[in-house]
């Protein structure tokens, strides 16, 4: 992945950056998951030599029904911090869907429930596998999405939500 910050001042373009690798450093005073979902249903298998992988995740309590997720994407993690404030949570997943056609409907998405969200390859130059996406958290924390194409295999979403901003 190749990527350069274009403004060295830019903090928020730095914190989106750096949200994913905080939100897990913090995991072991919350709980993740990577056998079962928030309810604690057990992991689905998919067909073998599946692009997706194995693991299938039930979709988290914390996300909210209407959020665009492929109908094929594979969750493979699910972490939740509910012990700091304020709480945080990642969701990772695999799907097949187009990074564009994706990244548009979770677009749509946040403008629709005023998270304001920005498309983050204005603040920093992506290469064409890489997108990121950010938008409000709670307590002007900023969350983000980010969906990379994994050598034309599949696509990674990676979902890391400080709040969560809906609730």
């Amino acid at each position: 992945m190749a990527f350069a910050i274009q403004d060295a001042t830019s903090a928020r373009g730095l914190m989106i950056l750096l949200a994913p690798a905080l939100l897990l450093a913090g995991c072991d005073s919350g709980s993740a998951s990577a056998d079962a979902g928030a309810s604690g249903s057990p992991v689905t298998a998919s067909k073998s030599g599946d692009a997706l992988g194995s693991v299938n995740l039930p979709r988290p309590d914390w996300l909210p029904a209407d959020f665009p997720l492929p109908a094929d994407a594979h969750i493979t993690i699910v972490s939740t911090n509910t012990n700091t404030t304020p709480k945080m949570f990642q969701l990772q997943a695999r799907t097949m869907a187009e990074k564009d056609v994706f990244m548009a409907d979770a677009m749509r998405w946040a403008e629709a429930r005023g998270l304001h969200p920005v498309d983050e390859g204005s603040n920093v130059k992506l290469d064409s596998a890489f997108s990121i996406m950010s938008f409000d958290g709670v307590q002007f924390s900023p969350s983000n999405m980010q969906v990379t194409d994994e050598g034309g295999k599949y696509r990674r979403i990676i979902l890391s939500v400080v709040g969560p901003p809906w609730e």
